[in-house]
């Protein structure tokens, strides 16, 4: 999974846990995979028929652990996603936080967004600082490198309308996939997890979320993956669905959301 604009390392080795070397390539492979492949079965002759993939996962020396992309400084300070290696112990000693925007705690093209929203006849409200990895799975609120300005449709579910009439209702959010992975750890087992904001150009407003986790059991053994992509949109009393990360200035007709905008 690539983030437009920013850097990334493709086609290296990379180690995902104890006795497991893969290429990024191949990792990217399995996340982006809409379902799990299939897991072999032993080989014929075996000692014993023993699955050789026991005792895998994305664990380093045991423990769960997360990488933080660093930020985007050419283009306004915007985040480039997180991947982490999830487990029950580590969401148990390293717990998230809430954002913190009336402090001053904004994500690249915030004020901007607001704005936008506002001349579309939207509640500003609307617009959020959205974690890039969610508080309930150990994501900070005040670190700029994991905060993203998404509209409240593509952040959450919670108290929204219910279908009815003209309203299509609440659309998949960040946090429905989140509750997924949140409900694979409560399960104990042990998650590879990678979110990606994707840009349009210098855009520092991302225009989807991508989102992505592969989940082993207390054995070791790969039993699922997913994966989706949230758009950034905002529904607008005034102007219906919005996506703030590919409007248009309307007094020039470029791309809005740049930095400074």
């Amino acid at each position: 999974m690539v983030v437009e604009g920013a850097p990334v390392v493709v086609g290296t080795a990379t180690a995902v846990g104890a006795g497991i070397v893969a290429s990024t390539d191949a990792v990217i492979d399995l996340l982006t995979e809409s379902e799990p492949k299939p897991i072999p079965g032993p080989r014929p002759g075996d000692p014993g028929g023993e699955d050789k993939r026991r005792g895998q996962s994305c664990q380093r020396d045991g423990a769960g652990w997360v990488d933080i992309g660093p930020v985007d400084v050419g283009n306004g300070g915007r985040a480039t996603g997180i991947t982490a290696c999830l487990d029950s112990a580590y969401l148990s000693s390293h717990k998230g936080s809430s954002t913190d925007v009336k402090n001053g705690i904004k994500p690249a093209g915030y004020d901007w967004a607001r704005k936008q929203v506002g001349y579309w006849g939207g509640n500003t409200r609307d617009v959020n600082a959205c974690h890039v990895l969610g508080a309930q799975l150990s994501g900070s609120g005040t670190n700029l490198a994991n905060l993203v300005t998404c509209g409240s449709d593509a952040n959450f579910y919670v108290g929204k309308k219910k279908p009815s009439g003209s309203n299509p209702g609440p659309m998949d959010s960040m946090l429905t996939f989140e509750d997924k992975v949140k409900n694979q750890v409560d399960s104990g087992n042990t998650v590879l997890y990678q979110v990606t904001p994707h840009y349009a150009g210098s855009r520092n407003v991302p225009y989807k979320i991508e989102m992505s986790y592969i989940a082993w059991n207390k054995d070791g053994h790969l039993i699922g993956a997913d994966h989706d992509k949230t758009p950034n949109l905002i529904y607008t009393a005034g102007s219906g669905w919005k996506n703030l990360g590919s409007s248009i200035h309307s007094g020039t007709g470029q791309d809005a959301g740049q930095y400074g905008d």
